[in-house]
């Protein structure tokens, strides 16, 4: 990894740009042999991903949540339904949903490719016959998002993010969150703050396997641990996996992602 010297490089110093293997800019080099290190984006999207709150259906997909969405989305949503709930036989998982209110829409037998930042399907296909139907939750739902690839943070670079969710008011607990591996590096846990925007850094503590993590879970600043900065032991020198993982416990609630991005700051 580059060496850590922060600043702005003129252009007639530049000799080389640094790349990694999948074409990120990590550095530049310059001409006596230093480098400057470049954050970079590394997944982002606005195309929300939730999970479906009880609804009712007719056919070829029609749909009826039994509660309303907070957004009409009208330019669609992937939205995780259980098994055989909009046709005679389909497995569980995220499909893709256009919606005309915040109750009703089309649901499409179209599902996501795997390790893919959410994303607007280019073309869709209805389901055929009746609508069974469900009671939606308690489920959790997992999107996996691409690997953070093996290193690309070295030993002291760190990787944020910024997130909005949003949720029905209810009793019950609905759960946003993002995790490395099997440590949530951002969780927004409510009854009824039914909107919330999370950012969360993750920094590597002089090796790729210590880190320091940020969760911001409900507002600044906290007298509780869970919701302060936390110790975790990923190994990064490796690729290791990042996904967002959604949970709704009561049958009526709801629980999406409706953005996101993830930005790298290398460090040696």
């Amino acid at each position: 990894m580059p060496a850590e010297i922060y600043g702005l490089a003129k252009p007639e110093d530049i000799a080389r740009l640094i790349y990694d293997g999948s074409g990120n800019l990590l550095g530049v080099g310059l001409q006596d042999g230093q480098r400057v290190q470049i954050p970079y984006v590394f997944n982002q999207t606005a195309v929300p991903v939730g999970i479906a709150p009880t609804f009712t259906g007719s056919t070829n997909g029609a749909i009826v949540f039994g509660t309303a969405l907070l957004s009409t989305y009208t330019n669609g949503i992937w939205m995780y339904f259980s098994a055989d709930s909009l046709s005679a036989s389909h497995p569980a998982g995220f499909y893709w949903c256009v919606m005309s209110s915040t109750t009703s829409g089309i649901a499409y037998n179209v599902t996501p490719v795997a390790k893919v930042v959410p994303y607007i399907p280019s073309s869709t296909t209805l389901f055929s016959g009746a609508v069974p139907g469900a009671a939606g939750a308690p489920v959790t739902a997992v999107w996996t998002l691409p690997d953070l690839p093996g290193g690309a943070l070295g030993n002291n670079g760190s990787i944020s993010s910024h997130f909005k969710s949003s949720m029905n008011t209810s009793a019950n607990n609905k759960i946003a969150a993002i995790y490395n591996g099997s440590t949530p590096l951002a969780l927004h846990s409510t009854v009824t703050l039914i909107v919330f925007e999370n950012i969360f850094t993750s920094c590597n503590r002089g090796s790729q396997n210590k880190q320091l993590n940020s969760r911001l879970s409900i507002g600044i600043g906290s007298s509780t641990t869970v919701n302060g900065d936390f110790p975790s032991n990923t190994d990064r020198s490796v690729a290791t996996t990042l996904d967002m993982r959604l949970t709704a416990v009561g049958a009526t609630d709801f629980t999406i992602i409706e953005a996101f991005n993830m930005t790298i700051r290398p460090g040696a």
